[in-house]
């Protein structure tokens, strides 16, 4: 029977690749052998694979020889620029496992105009200006999520998870995976092991698992080939993933992991004159993990040290009307992120909706611990924190965000989901206890409905109640709010035609202290209309678009927001994306209740392009016209332009440039407002887990307005210059080695300096250490 079905999927695979070849016809004994294996193997655009079980476990990889009697899938189709063709370049897949983990090698011939782009990048740095392989693999087999592996030829490992109603792929998550490639004459290969423990949610027979490899090949054309019939009208990558074979694989069994670091920190300060230094500060924090290597996964951590945070991207604050967003970048809060997906507005949406859960608004916990179960579609997760004091807590407006400062907490999330079909059920619960300044909890349920592989809906419903107010800057214990938010989107992404359609509603009390949600008291209707056109050669795709959107307070109707935009979107040669939209007369008001509403009339344009090894990704966008100063609620001319860049002298070294800048005229107000930002990145990456990186930032705002002439009012009785000037710059340095599996290391030091027009300059430097040790 293996042979047999060996046999069919062969025929397939030479049904894919011969495509476009016209050929003989076979004997009819032959078709009809043909059929019946055909009729035991479901469908060619669905072949299966199995993993061939190893004689003995290797703490590597397997040896050449341990691959010659692994199956190989050779059956690929282009999925971008052309999708429904076989695939012009040879890709090949084996699957193999033993005790403790899981093997893939992949075998790609062939590459893109100008060679093999295979750059040596830190984790979670494979981009699309890379040649790469991606792995997915569905451990439910029912095609709502996925863990994904990306590798390069180099070696060079991305991981985190898939999730298919929104289509997102989280590379934040790092699992227990490791990764090695080589560049050959005809193309590369590469080899993935992924410990066993870590793929949970899987069935009793390891019958259920499905799974999908894609392929990108960039250059003059860039091409991403799939292991099934992927089309790009599809909602989800896993809608042409293919049954994977694990009966022949034994269970993982549990695993745990115990680390501790030691932390050292020097802090000095100077401001003008006066200096201070806080001296060495020492910390001793640690964790365990435990999984029984199925479906249950424990998390705890106490004294957490966060020191290894990246330094988010600099970012125009001046003239922002609602809260900014920072991506998370810790640790403890990445695992099992897909658990806490809730409904968002999605890109096609033009994304910026707000999140049931943003772990940035736990800001400096003294300890942590979180579980999760995944069992058939059958998932929870809770996560409770100690949070010390620091940081903000936003309160949401209609027309902007307020900030208060945020006291102490504890803090619990918890969320449980069932999956069942094309349906999947939700509920959501989180609480905050602010230590006697009040509370705030959230609590709801959600929907997914996916349909066919090419429309989606999601819906969700949460209720807020808060006794924690805002009074004079601070919360205080207050009277009891309640509040709600709905959330309704409906989409289906036809071949030629894309229809997207979102309805959101906040309730005036409404507050989510543990989210990403910055406006309250408002009622928006977004919808996008898209119409394709695909080509063959270089131009791929050519796409003319609506967006528009609709919002208003629900309190008292009055418009927040109204746009109508339309545009054009060109794919080219080298991955060039070219978009262009108008928005004429949108309609925003920003200065409160019964404020103006301004008319605003805007032109947007942004040039992406991969040119080569050397130029892999350049950047450029503009929104010119007119420009609304939120914080004088004055409208004038003016722009916001940003560029960015990867420039890669040598396969190790990345530099990565990012400046933005923002201009406006209110001659009627007088108002001249302008701002910049700029990152310099500086990458040297020496091995898996070893990085020298160096981060340059720049910040400047100026702003001259009548209310900034004349004496200050103030007892100092300083007089403020026509233009009120504030400055900033700051310099990382931090060298990152943790290769070895059992322990690793971190030394780095940032110096920063600010001032602001009429204030003493203010100089920081942090120097810090930290030695980790695991044991496993």
């Amino acid at each position: 029977m293996r042979g047999l079905r060996a046999s069919a999927n062969q025929a397939c695979s030479n049904q894919a690749r011969s495509k476009p070849i016209q050929t003989r016809p076979a004997p009819a004994a032959a078709r009809a052998l043909l059929c019946f294996a055909a009729w035991l193997t479901p469908a060619c655009a669905a072949l299966a694979i199995e993993a061939r079980r190893l004689d003995a476990s290797s703490p590597s990889f397997p040896a050449p020889a341990d691959w010659d009697a692994a199956e190989r899938h050779d059956a690929f189709w282009m999925y971008k620029p052309r999708d429904g063709v076989a695939s012009p370049l040879r890709t090949q897949v084996q699957v193999a496992c033993d005790d403790q983990a899981l093997f893939f090698r992949v075998v790609a011939d062939g590459q893109g105009s100008g060679g093999v782009r295979a750059p040596l990048a830190r984790r979670d740095q494979i981009a699309d200006d890379q040649d790469y392989v991606s792995v997915f693999i569905d451990t439910n087999g029912d095609g709502k999520s996925a863990y994904f592996f990306r590798v390069n030829p180099s070696g060079s490992l991305a991981d985190g998870t898939y999730v298919a109603i929104s289509d997102n792929q989280d590379f934040h998550p790092d699992f227990d995976a490791s990764a090695r490639g080589a560049a050959n004459a005809d193309g590369y290969a590469v080899d993935l092991r992924i410990a066993r423990s870590q793929l949970r949610n899987r069935g009793s027979d390891g019958r259920g698992w499905r799974y999908l490899v894609m392929r990108n090949v960039p250059g003059a054309e860039r091409m991403i080939l799939a292991s099934g019939e992927l089309k790009q009208n599809a909602t989800s990558y896993l809608s042409a993933s293919q049954p994977l074979d694990m009966a022949r694989c034994p269970g993982a069994g549990g695993e745990w992991e115990a680390g501790a670091h030691l932390t050292a920190r020097r802090h000095e300060q100077k401001t003008g004159a006066v200096s201070q230094s806080d001296g060495v500060d020492t910390q001793l924090g640690g964790y365990l993990k435990w999984s029984d290597g199925a479906h249950l996964a424990v998390h705890a951590t106490y004294r957490p040290d966060f020191s290894q945070v990246e330094l988010d991207i600099p970012q125009l604050q001046s003239n922002a009307q609602y809260a900014l967003f920072l991506p998370e970048k810790r640790d403890f809060f990445l695992e099992d992120t897909d658990l806490l997906e809730l409904p968002t507005r999605s890109q096609l949406q033009g994304g910026g909706g707000g999140l049931a859960v943003y772990t940035r608004t736990i800001t400096d916990p003294r300890w942590g611990a979180r579980m999760s179960y995944r069992n058939q579609g059958r998932d929870f997760t809770a996560l409770v924190a100690d949070d010390r004091a620091g940081g903000v807590v936003a309160i949401p407006g209609p027309f902007g965000t307020a900030y208060v400062a945020q006291p102490a907490s504890l803090l619990l999330l918890e969320r449980a989901s069932l999956a069942r079909g094309a349906w999947r059920f939700g509920q959501f619960l989180s609480h905050r206890d602010y230590h006697g300044a009040g509370r705030n909890t959230v609590a709801g349920a959600d929907a997914s409905w996916q349909p066919s592989a090419i429309a989606k809906a999601r819906a969700m419903l949460l209720f807020s109640a808060t006794t924690a107010q805002p009074q004079q800057g601070l919360l205080r214990p207050g009277e009891r709010s309640q509040g709600t938010y709905a959330f309704v989107d409906w989409a289906r992404l036809g071949r030629d035609w894309e229809t997207s359609l979102t309805l959101e509603r906040a309730s005036e009390d409404w507050r989510n202290d543990t989210g990403y949600m910055p406006q309250s008291d408002f009622a928006q209707l977004t919808g996008v209309v898209t119409r394709r056109w695909r080509f063959d050669g270089p131009w791929s795709s050519i796409s003319a678009f609506v967006w528009t959107a609709h919002s208003q307070t629900v309190s008292s109707g009055e418009t927040i927001l109204t746009r109508y935009a339309p545009g054009v979107w060109f794919s080219g040669p080298y991955d060039l994306q070219l978009v262009a939209e108008y928005h004429p007369g949108e309609r925003r008001r920003v200065g409160g209740y019964g404020a103006r509403l301004h008319r605003m009339d805007q032109w947007f344009f942004q040039v992406s392009s991969s040119l080569s090894q050397t130029v892999p990704a350049l950047s450029f966008e503009i929104l010119a016209g007119d420009q609304l100063d939120y914080a004088a609620d004055a409208l004038g001319r003016g722009y916001q332009a940003s560029f960015s860049g990867k420039i890669r002298p040598l396969a190790w070294l990345e530099v990565q440039p990012r400046v933005s800048y923002w201009y406006m005229n209110a001659s009627a107000h007088d108002l001249h407002a302008r701002e910049t930002s700029a990152q310099l990145l500086v990458n040297a990456n020496f091995e898996a887990g070893s990085f020298l990186r160096l981060i340059a930032q720049y910040s400047r705002n100026r702003r001259q307005e009548p209310l900034l002439r004349g004496p200050a009012p103030d007892p100092s009785g300083l007089a403020l210059p026509d233009w009120l000037d504030r400055r900033g710059n700051l310099q990382s340095l931090v060298y990152s080695n943790n290769a070895h599996p059992r322990w690793g290391f971190d030394v780095g030091a940032t110096r920063s300096q600010d001032y602001a027009s009429g204030d003493p300059k203010r100089y920081v430097l942090d120097l810090f250490a930290k030695v980790v040790v695991r044991l496993r």
